[in-house]
């Protein structure tokens, strides 16, 4: 968390907007537009009272001013024209109003995941420069939403060794009551999987055990190699179907003789 005590209800807002976010239903995102709203007009707020002096300002004037979002925008402009730009606040501006429809005519209103997105980075962007912190924890949560698709299509590849393995313990090609370890290593064991493919599994498995801890320990250099993961599970997938495919043909080669005699 941030150091900057004036920040400490404002950080609080961005990340439960964050949370909203990232669950990413409908509900949520509407949740997590008003959220992150909130947060900034907390921050820009904070930012003007806690320097009236510094920045020339008249309590009376700013006590007008702080009633319309549109004018205290225009009071940042003003007085820190070298942290903000009139695209930026317009950007701002325009969403804070979508923001406002959302809040009063929530029900039947969405909001496109990727809007939500930019104005999360445009908001936490224009605080960080206000109060020249670093938030670059809670942009590298926000970055993470590109990557949950790719984890869903990870874990459904996942789900597919996990029944093979299953079939393969219904036709004994595997032991029952092993853990996923002992499951991947007795079919290295049998050279079902060579080694390589062992270690690879094993490693993906660990993988995604730590993405649904949601430890701390995630890395952008973790999250890029989804890709590479998920086409090695279905090399692994195609192997295991074939296995699956060769005993059925077995079976039914068995079945046939017997009724043959």
């Amino acid at each position: 968390m941030t150091q900057n005590p004036w920040l400490s209800g404002c950080y609080e807002l961005l990340e439960h907007g964050i949370e909203h976010f990232l669950n990413d239903t409908e509900f949520d995102r509407r949740l997590a537009m008003i959220s992150i709203d909130n947060a900034l007009e907390l921050a820009i707020k904070t930012y003007i009272s806690r320097n009236l002096r510094v920045l020339n300002i008249k309590r009376k004037d700013y006590n007008n001013i702080k009633r319309n979002f549109s004018n205290l925008l225009s009071l940042i402009l003003k007085v820190v024209p070298n942290k903000v730009s009139e695209q930026e606040l317009s950007s701002i501006e325009h969403n804070h109003v979508l923001r406002n429809n959302l809040y009063h005519e929530g029900i039947g209103i969405s909001v496109n995941k990727e809007i939500v997105k930019s104005y999360t980075e445009e908001v936490i962007s224009l605080i960080s420069k206000l109060y020249e912190v670093d938030l670059s924890n809670l942009v590298n949560k926000v970055g993470i939403f590109n990557y949950i698709k790719k984890f869903t299509i990870l874990e459904k590849e996942w789900h597919r060794i996990e029944m093979s393995m299953l079939i393969f313990i219904l036709d004994g090609l595997l032991s029952s009551g092993l853990t996923i370890e002992e499951r991947i290593s007795e079919l290295a064991s049998k050279n079902v999987i060579s080694n390589v493919q062992n270690e690879n599994l094993i490693k993906i498995f660990d993988f995604i055990q730590m993405i649904n801890s949601k430890t701390d320990k995630i890395t952008y250099q973790d999250l890029d190699k989804i890709d590479d993961l998920i086409g090695k599970l279905r090399e692994l997938n195609i192997l295991f179907k074939s296995v699956v495919d060769k005993k059925e043909i077995e079976r039914r080669k068995e079945k046939l003789n017997g009724l043959k005699r």
